[in-house]
């Protein structure tokens, strides 16, 4: 597991008439992992194979995930109790993944649907979400 992130932010002083926040956030993980599971038939009740036979499989699955930010707030203080707030921010994800299945070298393919290797198979997805903040805050 890969993991990154950064995050650059400009900020204004704070305790003026406006104080603000502005920035970029960036996020990338790369996961590749390795399974590989293992056994032998201590008997058969169907006679289908052989009792000792050995079975066995590998999955191989690598994921990416990206993300891009851009952010902002400004709070606009009215007076010393009353503060205006509005802010936003835009994220752009993007996941990539792919995904196989193999028969273990020197085994059979094993029971419970595995007798025959799944993939690969690769799958991408992006979504852009926008969230928001507006408001209206006082001391008491």
């Amino acid at each position: 597991l890969d993991q990154f992130s950064q995050e650059l932010r400009l900020t204004s002083p704070s305790g003026g008439t406006v104080e603000f926040v502005a920035g970029l956030f960036f996020y990338l993980t790369d996961n590749d992992a390795y399974s590989e599971q293992a056994g032998r038939l201590l008997f058969n009740l169907n006679a289908v194979l052989p009792a000792g036979a050995r079975f066995g499989r590998q999955r191989f699955n690598d994921q990416t995930t990206t993300d891009y930010a851009a952010f902002g707030q400004a709070t606009i203080n009215v007076t010393d109790a009353l503060s205006l707030i509005a802010g936003a921010r835009i994220t752009r994800t993007s996941v990539e993944m792919s995904w196989r299945r193999l028969t273990t070298v020197g085994a059979l393919p094993g029971p419970n649907n595995t007798f025959t290797p799944y993939g690969p198979f690769s799958v991408e997805t992006r979504d852009t979400n926008l969230s928001w903040r507006l408001g209206a805050q006082y001391q008491v």
